[in-house]
């Protein structure tokens, strides 16, 4: 137990150390690969992931935001923003959620982690009952996304959307406004859904 401490004792020391320097200089958004590999930063990460999947969420934010504030450019710095934001949904903490995921997509907008971030807010607006937001996104990554998992994930749950939160005359209005081949396999579908 008390070497599972040393980290973060680590990190609460340099957090204090670093809180005495001048607050003049703000950090600057660089690109990922100019970073360098960071053991502590790591170490921290790992046992991040480790509480996440025990469900420790508010312990996750706490070590990562720490970790941030020593570490503001590192090598994980995507997956740390991604795993907060996970962790702040979790929590229900939806705006705050909100605004880490954004955070990630404004920093670093060629991330790996964007797609998977665009779909976690497509969930918190959900949430909310922001169901054309909603839609929007999962629609976007449909079209977008690289990743054919999530683009398979983003599919569906537009259909099932679309299906239970759409009336067959609100489906026009989507399909008018949506005019790509893209998207009409899912509309022809939901629509086809409401007939049936």
């Amino acid at each position: 137990m008390k070497y599972r401490l040393i980290p973060l004792l680590v990190l609460a020391l340099s957090v204090l150390i670093l809180s005495t320097l001048p607050n003049s200089v703000q950090p600057i958004t660089i690109l990922q690969k100019d970073i360098t590999y960071n053991p502590e930063v790591e170490k921290v990460y790992q046992k991040a992931l480790q509480d996440y999947q025990l469900g420790r969420y508010d312990m996750v934010i706490w070590e990562l935001e720490e970790l941030i504030k020593v570490f503001p450019q590192n090598h994980r710095i995507t997956s740390i923003l991604y795993l907060i934001g996970r962790s702040q949904y979790k929590l229900h903490k939806n705006d705050a959620a909100s605004k880490t995921l954004h955070l990630l997509q404004k920093q670093y907008p060629k991330s790996q982690l964007w797609d998977d971030a665009e779909y976690l807010l497509a969930a918190i607006e959900y949430r909310r009952g922001l169901y054309s937001k909603v839609l929007d996104k999962l629609l976007y990554l449909v079209k977008h996304s690289d990743d054919s998992r999530l683009k398979q994930k983003a599919t569906i749950l537009a259909y099932q959307l679309l299906q239970a939160k759409y009336s067959a005359s609100d489906l026009e209005t989507v399909t008018f406004k949506y005019k790509d081949s893209t998207y009409k396999p899912i509309l022809l579908l939901a629509q086809a859904a409401h007939f049936w």
